[in-house]
């Protein structure tokens, strides 16, 4: 069962094991390259292994995890390329979205995205790195919905599984720097209270050069 902004789910097994399996990656106890074997699974979460197989299917649709012959199933390896090429995308679609509605944002799309950088820093205080995954999506989805183009959003979201691998693996092992997370973003907040979209756009493609930057720092460690 799960409860969101009072709403009630009621999960199937293979949803809750889908759930369970990323978190793991999400909070690094599985990290890039690792094997995911499902009979290890099945007893850890003694149940049997059908459930953990139709997860492994739902988490590799979503990109998470990849199946090699003679290897099985093993967390996805994201090389310094796709973290480029995605980066680059996702930047590109938010600067649209910025076009699309010239720099103006609602007041209270605003307010929500500084409610989200609050929790942010409380998410960093705790080193919650999966509620931080969370509430940077939660971030950047604002600026593309601002734009009200349901399409572009929809290839936006496109991009969700494989951005959440990167910024997790980034977030677990530079965990002395979760703290500027809220800084960074608030960065690009103020730029939206000036409402210049050259310079939002500007703050939104060196935010994921930076980002895309952290990654590959971290791939030399």
């Amino acid at each position: 069962m799960k409860d969101i902004n009072n709403k009630i789910e009621y999960l199937t097994l293979t949803e809750n094991v889908t759930s369970i399996i990323k978190n793991k990656i999400i909070n690094g106890e599985l990290s890039p390259g690792d094997r995911i074997i499902e009979s290890e699974l099945a007893n850890e979460l003694k149940i049997s292994r059908g459930p953990i197989r139709e997860a492994l299917r739902k988490v590799e649709h979503e990109g998470l995890v990849d199946y090699q012959s003679n290897k099985g199933c093993m967390v996805r390896v994201i090389t310094e390329k796709e973290v480029r090429d995605v980066y680059m995308i996702r930047a590109y679609l938010e600067i649209l979205s910025v076009d699309l509605c010239k720099g103006k944002f609602q007041n209270k799309t605003i307010s929500l995205m500084e409610n989200l950088i609050n929790e942010m820093k409380e998410a960093s205080d705790d080193k919650n790195v999966a509620r931080l995954v969370e509430l940077d999506e939660d971030f950047h989805s604002l600026i593309v919905k601002e734009s009200n183009n349901h399409k572009l959003f929809e290839i936006w979201s496109g991009l969700k599984s494989i951005n959440i691998v990167i910024i997790s693996s980034v977030y677990n092992l530079q965990l002395a720097n979760l703290e500027k997370q809220g800084e960074k973003h608030q960065l690009l907040v103020d730029k939206l209270k000036i409402g210049e979209a050259k310079e939002i756009n500007n703050i939104i493609k060196s935010h994921y050069d930076n980002s895309a930057n952290h990654f590959n720092n971290m791939e030399d460690i």
